[in-house]
């Protein structure tokens, strides 16, 4: 009889052991309220374990800290912006912080904008602040990774690199890498346009490089939106580099 008692207080002992775990891990508890939770690049779950129990992700950062160093030592953070709630089980979390995916925001680039118009649509999204994307267009790190085959000095700033496109940014991203993402795009444009230079009747007459030839593209798009209205444009620079004048 004795024996039968000291094993049903064993195993409730150990039961409440393991409820009180899963509790702490944050089972057996109502999901809470959506909350996105932004890691920044270099954090770990040390770092971010109080500011999760703070917004109420987690119900204990030390039962977070606990699990990670026992279960998953080597996990890394993800960086970015991800959608979390309220009352999240560890394990779950875990996961979503090291395998999920992060929060991206369509940010569309209209033909013929300018650096000062892309800056503006930046901060009313909420992506950068206009006078930190002006400063980053105008980094050297930056205009270094523009494709270059032209005896002409470098520009002082990517405006026309900016390639025109719908991208796919994080608010964690700098500034500096926001417009990197679109000088990246107009590498891939310049390779793209490189069979259309070489069967130009155009580039060939005028005796285009093929980073002229993007330029010129460039330019017909800065100077206008309307499709309609390019060729026309084009036809200007076009007699302007015949008469040996600078497209401007």
């Amino acid at each position: 009889m004795k024996f039968l008692l000291g094993f049903i207080v064993l195993s409730l002992s150990i039961l409440a052991l393991a409820g009180g775990a899963a509790w702490s891990l944050g089972y057996f508890q109502p999901t809470g309220q959506p909350a996105n939770f932004t890691v920044q690049k270099g954090e770990n779950f040390a770092e971010i374990a109080h500011r999760l129990e703070a917004q109420g992700v987690v119900r204990s950062a030390r039962a977070l800290r606990w699990y990670v160093k026992y279960f998953h030592p080597h996990k890394k953070l993800h960086r970015g912006e991800f959608a979390l709630h309220g009352n999240m089980p560890v394990p779950e979390l875990v996961s979503a912080l090291t395998e999920g995916k992060p929060i991206e925001y369509k940010f569309t680039v209209v033909e013929g904008e300018n650096i000062f118009q892309i800056a503006e649509d930046l901060e009313a999204k909420g992506l950068s602040s206009r006078k930190a994307f002006l400063e980053a267009v105008r980094s050297p790190e930056l205009i270094r990774a523009i494709p270059w085959d032209s005896p002409l000095p470098r520009p002082k700033s990517v405006e026309g690199y900016l390639f025109p496109d719908t991208y796919l940014l994080q608010k964690v991203f700098s500034p500096q890498e926001i417009a990197l993402v679109m000088v990246q795009r107009f590498k891939e444009a310049f390779k793209a346009l490189d069979a259309e230079w070489k069967e130009s009747v155009v580039a060939k007459e005028l005796r285009l490089s093929l980073f002229d030839f993007v330029t010129l593209a460039s330019i017909v798009e800065k100077e206008t939106g309307a499709a309609a209205e390019r060729p026309m444009i084009a036809s200007v620079f076009v007699n302007r580099l015949k008469k040996r004048m600078r497209l401007q």
